[in-house]
């Protein structure tokens, strides 16, 4: 670079600093200009009359003033000097508690003169410590540490906190002074402000007064050495602080404070924390053997990993459950074989964590043990089995599950069939499509079942011939069930029944048409309607009812009008039935049709209903609806005795959903509803509603 160049940057260089003292000069004098000095000398000499209770306008107003100075060093020099001539004047306690306080914010050294007078007067002191306490600079700790020797008493205890509080090092010799004092709660205050400052050289002061003190003093005197060992870590003084944790860790020591320094000493151990949590874990006190083992999830290196695994068998089944958790969560394998022996443990809580750890720490060959367990008569260890057995990691685990099938017996079959369902195994598909016909019922439900999770559209043939060839009524349900499952998982939702409907052409077995006909109804594509309204004319009886409950279920409202001329026109009184449920239940589904209609179509099924569980449903289904009119049609059943708590609750849930556009409305009918019923639980309720509408 050319010296002409380097001149430029210069000159550039010159002129930025030039325009930023500038900057700042006019911000210093802006706000000097900006703060009314003369109002705030006007406000001071309001606030020295100022007692507790009184109105606190004027200092909110030289509070307000305050902020308007900003970090001025020349405007805020001239604000603290007119706060300490305050300070010295015959202002009221509360105006100078007020004062202090305003210099905690932006006092400096320049008072510690005025503050220090008040720091020695009993009356003052705290006032003082406070603004003390946030004033920076040497001078601060020099007049608090002077005025140790000229108090006593609370006043001094409350020095002391200071000294604590600003972390004072040079203080650590003086309140070493005070360890001692015959005045046990002066001796806890020098002690506590020692943990405080937390410095190396408080360190033999405190060890000394660990021995010649008791009760809460040494109590406090543990802690606060407890707290330089802390820091001396925080240093990276590594050695140093083991040191000082090695002597909190006696049996003579608070358990609180024995635990803290036990967990002190294994982060500052390093390499040597496993051989430390082993020497814990076999010699220990209870509680820091509870730490220790919560600690073996922190090991920095895993070499003693399998040491402290081996003394799981010595362990109390509280520890051993402790230390099974905590090498489940570390989930190293090498353990493996300890926490495999503690699944026979004689006691329950120790088998059971065993076995949930094998979720994490077990192996391939691991599957038949927990398919077995799975299969047991406790539930809570068949449970924890079967969750471990879907969550077993490994590449080979499914196949080794789907490969165990066949030889299990039927328990553990389900147990495995069960677990692939919940491992999302797909590729056992084709397995468990051959289970579906193992003799025991259990082992073929637990198939279908699973198959509905696991099966994919292209599957659907194979499934179809299982519902077919089901053997039982509950194998049936089942199958009609996975059926719908996976017709649903068609893309294409105005496709999803055509296999069905080329199965039910197939297919002459009564029960088997009957549950395909079920499946139309539950997945609800529309091609299947007009075969189910054939079905409604069927010469066999259990076909029409068949046809009505497929009808029945499904998803959308479009076979209302199919079930209404059922309930109307059929002389069976339980297609009739079946048919007024049907259409009750359509009425409740969601659709376009106004509330009006939806209100006209409940009145026409309470008009054909013949018993009073029909009625009930009918008054439920207007409970969903929000207009007067519905409310007026629920409330118009308050009057029969046989239905009067459903059209109460019926009304009830109608007011809350209008009554903020029709309060008039609500309130009428919650004053019914509150003059009437013998319910008192609603009774309170429609009292609350009623007041939120007053």
């Amino acid at each position: 670079m050319n010296q002409k160049s380097n001149s430029r940057i210069f000159v550039i260089a010159l002129v930025c600093l030039l325009t930023f003292s500038f900057i700042n000069v006019t911000v210093a004098s802006a706000a000097s200009q900006k703060v009314d000095l003369h109002k705030i000398d006007k406000l001071l000499k309001k606030i020295r009359k100022y007692k507790f209770g009184d109105s606190r306008e004027k200092l909110t107003e030289l509070s307000a003033v305050l902020r308007s100075a900003g970090n001025s060093p020349d405007v805020l020099l001239q604000i603290e000097r007119r706060f300490d001539n305050f300070l010295n004047s015959k202002a009221t306690f509360a105006g100078k508690q007020f004062i202090c306080h305003k210099l905690s914010l932006i006092g400096s050294e320049a008072s510690v003169p005025t503050l220090s007078k008040l720091l020695v007067d009993p009356k003052t002191s705290d006032m003082a410590r406070y603004a003390l306490e946030r004033i920076p600079g040497a001078k601060v700790n020099e007049t608090l540490v002077a005025a140790l020797s000229q108090t006593s008493g609370k006043t001094r205890i409350g020095i002391i906190n200071s000294l604590g509080v600003r972390k004072d090092a040079m203080a650590i010799s003086t309140l070493g002074q005070f360890v001692s004092d015959s005045d046990a709660a002066t001796a806890t205050a020098a002690l506590a402000a020692l943990g405080n400052i937390a410095q190396p050289d408080a360190a033999s002061i405190l060890e000394n007064a660990i021995a010649t003190t008791s009760g809460q003093v040494r109590v406090t005197a543990l802690a606060s050495y407890l707290k330089v060992a802390d820091n001396l870590t925080a240093s990276g003084k590594l050695k140093d602080a083991i040191s000082v944790y090695e002597k909190l860790v006696g049996p003579d020591v608070p358990a609180s404070i024995r635990v803290a320094a036990f967990r002190g000493q294994f982060k500052a151990d390093g390499d040597g924390a496993g051989s430390y949590l082993l020497k814990v874990i076999k010699y220990g006190d209870p509680q820091v053997k509870k730490v220790a083992i919560q600690l073996v999830r922190e090991l920095p290196q895993k070499d003693r990993l399998g040491q402290i695994a081996a003394e799981l068998p010595n362990l109390c089944p509280k520890n051993k459950v402790q230390l099974i958790t905590a090498l489940a969560d570390v989930g190293d394998h090498s353990v493996r074989d300890v926490v495999l022996k503690a699944t026979t443990d004689e006691n329950k809580n120790v088998r059971l964590a065993a076995i949930k750890a094998l979720a994490s720490l077990g192996e391939v060959v691991d599957v038949e043990l927990l398919a077995k367990i799975a299969a047991s008569a406790d539930r809570d260890e068949s449970g924890a089995a079967s969750e471990s057995l879907s969550l077993l990691r490994g590449n080979d685990v499914d196949q080794t599950i789907i490969m165990a099938i066949p030889s299990a017996d039927a328990k553990v079959k389900v147990a495995l069939i069960n677990s692939l369902g919940a491992r999302d195994a797909t590729s056992a598909v084709d397995n468990l499509l051959k289970s579906t016909n193992d003799p025991d019922q259990k082992v073929s439900k637990a198939s279908i079942k699973v198959l509905a999770e696991l099966a994919s559209p292209k599957y659907m043939p194979q499934l179809l011939d299982v519902l077919v060839n089901c053997k039982s009524d509950a194998e049936r349900n089942d199958a009609i069930m996975t059926v719908t499952n996976v017709a649903h998982k068609i893309s294409d939702e105005k496709n999803q029944a055509a296999d069905v409907i080329a199965k039910l052409e197939q297919v002459q077995d009564k029960d088997a048409r009957i549950a395909l006909l079920r499946v139309l109804g539950k997945v609800g594509d529309e091609h299947a309607l007009p075969i189910l309204k054939k079905a409604l004319r069927n010469e066999d009886q259990d076909v029409q009812i068949a046809a009505i409950r497929a009808l029945s279920d499904w998803p959308t409202a479009n076979p209302i009008n199919d079930l209404l001329q059922i309930a109307k026109t059929s002389t069976n009184t339980r297609n009739q039935v079946l048919a007024l449920r049907g259409f009750i239940r359509l009425i409740k589904l969601e659709s376009d049709r106004p509330e009006k209609e939806s209100i006209a179509l409940y009145q026409q099924a309470m008009a054909l209903a013949k018993n009073a569980g029909e009625k009930r449903m009918v008054l439920s289904g207007l409970g969903e609806l929000r207009t007067v009119a519905a409310l007026n049609a629920a409330m118009g059943y308050l009057p029969n005795d046989e239905l009067k708590t459903e059209a109460e609750m019926a009304s009830f849930k109608i007011v809350r959903r209008l009554r903020r556009d029709h309060p008039k409305d609500a309130r009428k009918a919650l004053q019914k509803i509150i003059s009437t019923t013998k319910n008192e639980s609603l009774k309170k309720d429609a009292e609350k509603e009623l007041q939120r509408i007053k």
